[in-house]
């Protein structure tokens, strides 16, 4: 008697599925282009201590928010190539392709996140939408744009690096391709020249010899603003205030009033875009002198407005000298 013994296997087949992360350097100024699988995360890092974003030529795959020394990221779900560039300085000096291999071509890309904020994303499964409309083309200006000097650092190479923002009035982004109307002297570089609305905090850098002077000039909304960097501007390390603004306080005069007393009146120059609540303490304050006694007086001024304010402020002292 012959005993036949079967013995069953059991394939199992265990799919695996790739998720992979490619990094992309993304400083001004960068051309790049990247291959991934469908389901890949492209990151964008940035390091350049200038803002940027990552936005779509057409359509809304990619559409970040200004960011500035951190990171925007962004999962691929379909195939397809995708063309991106930065708003803020424009394709010429900043673009990028993605190419996707794989998955459902069509479908809109997964969900990305850029400093803790999330971009909108799709589905895979079944047809796919169609594609949204591309966004309007960036006009010409009609409002003023105003370019800040945010801070300078010398190089200790006998160079200095002028770190400039700019402020637009205009509501949306708006072009002024680099010319006339829009001019850097003595750099390498050309300015930007897409524009997005409101303040925008060191947009770009320029490099220039000690013993010279950059310019940068833009001419929109009828309006003619410049901004003028030199070696000893104001210094990074010292004082990086330009996002906020600036207030200098001015001494306009002194009347005397009889005796050892005069009173002494005050206004200042704030160079900010919009008015500045700025409490009395350490930050705000009058220092009066008297022979060698000095006393600190609360500063009356808390609130500051735009542009300059004449005889905002007198003080009565009594001068022992």
């Amino acid at each position: 008697m012959r005993s036949i013994i079967s013995v069953l296997c059991l394939i199992q087949l265990v799919t695996v599925i790739r998720c992979a992360t490619v990094t992309v350097t993304w400083n001004l100024p960068t051309h790049a282009s990247s291959s991934i699988q469908a389901g890949d995360t492209v990151t964008w890092t940035t390091t350049d201590g200038l803002q940027h974003t990552i936005t779509s030529d057409a359509g809304t795959e990619l559409a970040s928010a200004p960011f500035s020394s951190s990171s925007f990221s962004h999962t691929f779900n379909s195939a397809g190539s995708f063309a991106y560039h930065c708003a803020i300085h424009g394709a010429s000096l900043m673009s990028g392709t993605v190419t996707v291999s794989g998955g459902g071509a069509g479908a809109t890309g997964g969900a990305g996140t850029t400093s803790g904020v999330s971009t909108s994303g799709g589905t895979t499964g079944g047809p796919p939408p169609p594609p949204p409309p591309p966004p309007p083309p960036p006009t010409g200006a009609v409002e003023p744009i105003t370019p800040v000097l945010e801070c300078v650092n010398y190089n200790g190479d006998g160079t200095f690096t002028a770190y400039f923002g700019y402020y637009s009035e205009n509501s949306q982004t708006v072009n002024v391709p680099p010319g006339a109307n829009n001019l850097l002297t003595n750099s390498a570089i050309q300015p930007p020249s897409s524009f997005l609305p409101g303040r925008q905090i060191r947009v770009f850098n320029a490099t220039a010899n000690a013993n010279s002077n950059i310019t940068w000039s833009i001419i929109a909304g009828g309006e003619t603003n410049f901004v003028v960097a030199k070696n000893d501007s104001r210094a990074c390390c010292v004082s990086p205030v330009a996002e906020i603004g600036e207030v200098i306080p001015i001494g306009n005069c002194s009347t005397v009033v009889g005796g050892n007393n005069y009173t002494a009146y005050f206004s200042y120059w704030f160079t900010g875009f919009d008015d500045l609540a700025l409490a009395s303490g350490p930050s705000n304050q009058l220092i009066v002198t008297t022979g060698s006694t000095t006393a600190v007086i609360a500063s009356p001024i808390t609130a500051f407005r735009l542009a300059s304010i004449l005889r905002s402020l007198s003080l009565s002292h009594w001068d022992l000298w």
